[in-house]
């Protein structure tokens, strides 16, 4: 039996609910990408009347390729995002190494503090460095300028070798987690037979390890390349200050700051979606058998570890000091900032005046509470959203056949096509002309938080999802048990590791995120990373250290108790 030529069975909850959660996934993602796209050709700022006429014009672009801006902040993209990335990956890769592949004692410690370094806040980093090298209150400069008796400051951070050098540490967390995966993952039978030929560790690592793994290196690189294209905070912070503008700085400056300029920054902002796009494609290429995302396997092995002899304690204290700089130092100038005056911080009297009021007052600042209400709300919202719809998505995905299951993989992956700011711009220009009752509520933000985390998440329970098979899920269907309990009962507990991973990262992340944030927040839904930042601007260092110390120790907490509740509600070894 048919209604209007489709079969009956098409109209089953099952269906009806997965059509559902298929069109959530198209509005969140491509409505506001055709609204970008669209204003990109207007000159009519959003909400006027006529935005949505198709009187559409190139003005904006010949604005942007007849200026001299663009042409600049091409040329600082570049000079900025390529060091920068190949430093993280540098870094990133031979603590993966270290970690995964040899003998090297305190190893398991040196992992640890890695993964721990990706809940620090990136604005935090950049705080810190500024705090450390800046030209007028920069900690060593001052210190050394009074141990060698010069009147210059021997460092400025406001310069690119800066800018590069802090995003370079700052991406190397992200680094070193992907290039561990490829590690851990990788059959060690050809680096065994290296070694019985007599090659030594080196040689090995050289002739046989990196060659093996080719495409997740590159892959692992163009990932990284296509983070320093789209970072912010970095730029904003330390590359305003030094007169170097890139492409998001751009971007911000033409749509958040007085006289607002919507066009410009739409044709700007298609310049650096096209640039990302083709980054994506590269990398997409680079992992189109999808070996890098594959954690889990059947191979009855373990990876044999590379035995360094007497190098491995050089190893090991090359790995904890490479993390002292990445983690240690960062946030250790945090916390001393968080509890002495910002003036005496670089003197021995500092040690004197040492006190714990900046957390008292950074607690009791309205502001400060406020970020925090709404960056756990915003947090827990997107982090319990983006999670449910990208399981249901990858179970489509990965366990039916339903067609058009691959358009909706693709659609998943598209916001990481669109860096961050981007993304809040288009969503500010759809809801200002479709929903402008939603400007300047939590809601708004949400929808961009939701959308934007999508990609790694999808990525997540594939991966997960792939490795589980359909027996206990047939075995609950021959009960006649519905698709939602199996779903509900079976299948989300099966992939509990994924999802509490995607849960987490999605949670951390919403308290880290800045240049979404920056486009649509509204005095009174500002989450804690617009509330550092305005700190930032007001010169109110000492509180801005605290509130960073303490939001630090919430997100640890926060996601320990995220992967003891996984661990608590999961399926039970029997």
């Amino acid at each position: 039996m048919t209604i209007r030529g489709l079969p009956e069975r098409f109209f089953s909850g099952r269906n009806i609910f997965l059509l559902i959660v298929s069109c959530a996934l198209v509005y969140l993602v491509m409505v506001p990408l055709g609204v970008l796209v669209f204003g990109s050709f207007k000159t009519v700022p959003p909400g006027a009347p006529g935005y949505f006429s198709l009187e559409l014009t190139l003005e904006n672009y010949r604005r942007a390729f007849g200026s001299t801006y663009l042409p600049r902040a091409t040329f600082n993209t570049a000079v900025f995002a390529v060091p920068s990335s190949a430093l993280a990956f540098v870094v990133g890769t031979y603590l993966a190494w270290v970690t995964e592949r040899t003998n090297t004692p305190l190893r398991s410690l040196v992992y640890v503090l890695a993964i721990t370094r990706v809940v620090l806040p990136g604005v935090l980093v950049t705080f810190s460095w500024i705090i450390l090298l800046s030209p007028e209150i920069g900690i060593i400069n001052r210190v050394l300028m009074g141990l060698l008796g010069i009147s210059q400051a021997p460092f400025n951070i406001y310069t690119m070798p800066g800018l590069i050098w802090v995003e370079g540490i700052e991406l190397a967390p992200l680094a070193f987690l992907l290039m561990a995966s490829g590690f851990r993952s990788m059959d060690p039978s050809l680096e065994e037979a290296a070694a019985v030929t007599g090659s030594g560790p080196l040689k090995v690592l050289r002739r046989v390890t990196l060659p093996m793994m080719r495409p997740a290196l590159l892959s692992t690189l163009v990932l990284l390349l296509i983070r320093g294209v789209e970072s912010f905070e970095t730029p904003a912070l330390i590359g305003l200050r030094g007169n170097i503008f890139v492409y998001t700085t751009e971007i911000w400056l033409n749509s958040a700051r007085a006289p607002t300029d919507y066009g410009l920054a739409g044709a700007y902002s298609m310049v650096l979606v096209v640039i990302t796009a083709l980054l994506i494609a590269v990398y997409l290429r680079l992992t189109s058998h999808g070996e890098k995302f594959m954690t889990i396997t059947g191979k009855g092995y373990r990876p044999r570890l590379l035995d360094l002899g007497k190098w491995r304690y050089v190893t090991a204290a090359s790995s904890l000091l490479i993390l002292f700089l990445i983690f240690g130092f960062p946030m250790l100038t945090i916390v001393w900032m968080s509890l002495v005056p910002t003036h005496l911080a670089s003197t021995v009297e500092a040690f004197s005046r040492i006190t714990f009021d900046a957390y008292r007052d950074a607690l009791l600042f309205p502001l400060t509470v406020q970020g925090l209400k709404n960056s756990m709300i915003l947090g827990v919202s997107s982090a319990t959203g983006v999670t449910l719809l990208t399981a249901v998505i990858a179970y489509i995905v990965v366990k039916t056949r339903i067609p058009g299951r691959g358009v909706l993989d693709f659609l998943a992956f598209v916001p990481y096509i669109i860096p961050g700011i981007i993304f809040g711009l288009s969503i500010l220009w759809f809801y200002l002309n479709v929903m402008p009752a939603l400007y300047g509520t939590l809601t708004i933000l949400l929808a961009a938080y939701v959308g934007k985390y999508l990609p790694v998440a999808m990525r997540i329970n594939v991966a997960s999802l792939a490795q589980v098979h359909t027996d206990l899920e047939e075995a609950a269907a021959v009960c006649q048990t519905s698709w939602t309990k199996r779903f509900v009962r079976i299948t989300l507990p099966l992939i509990r590791p994924g999802l509490v991973a995607a849960w987490i990262w999605v949670f951390v992340h919403s308290f880290r995120e800045i240049p979404t944030a920056m486009i649509l927040a509204y005095p009174g839904t500002e989450p804690v990373g617009i509330v550092m930042f305005k700190y930032w601007e007001d010169s109110t260092y000492q509180r801005l250290a605290a509130f960073g110390v303490m939001l630090f120790g919430v997100l640890v907490v926060t996601s320990l108790v995220a992967m003891r509740v996984g661990q608590r509600f999961g399926i039970r070894d029997l």
